[in-house]
């Protein structure tokens, strides 16, 4: 059984943990969605990228480095 671990949250098979992800199109649903994710103390929050609505991609690769920094 492999366990891993970061930032103090140990992850294996043997504990449950609570994963909330953020699932925003745009910026202002990301850092909503956030801040009521931090609210409730979830022990992993998972940011659904895949979700993030890319018009512009050279630009909105600035952007996504931008959302990474802001989230975190």
């Amino acid at each position: 059984m492999k366990t891993l671990e970061c930032r103090n949250i140990t992850l294996n098979n043997q504990d449950t943990k609570i994963c909330i992800p953020i699932t925003g199109r745009k910026h202002e649903e990301i850092i909503e969605q956030a801040q009521i994710i931090k609210k409730r103390k979830p022990d992993i929050v998972e940011w659904r990228a895949d979700y993030y609505q890319i018009e512009n991609e050279e630009k909105d690769i600035a952007q996504i480095i931008y959302e990474l920094e802001e989230l975190h």
